[in-house]
């Protein structure tokens, strides 16, 4: 009995990924824009201020602690 319905759950989930291709296809032909819309983080703030989002090389900031410690520890092989 469970194997029948671990049959039908791939029969169905072979029918949803042929019609996400099939929307996606028809998206593309359309000329729509697939994926996920621009942030803006690039752009500057509205104040006239400082570009947003760029490296440290570029701004001249550090990243915040916890982003450089997890960075560190991921370069040490901790926590793996």
């Amino acid at each position: 009995m469970s194997q029948m319905l671990g049959i039908f759950a791939e029969f169905e989930r072979t029918i949803i990924q042929e019609r996400v291709r099939a929307g996606l296809q028809r998206a593309k032909c359309e000329g729509k824009r697939l994926g996920r819309p621009p942030s803006g983080r690039h752009e500057r703030a509205e104040d006239g201020g400082q570009v947003r989002g760029k490296p440290k090389h570029r701004t001249g900031h550090r990243p915040p602690f916890r982003r450089r410690r997890a960075r560190k520890r991921r370069r040490r092989g901790v926590g793996e």
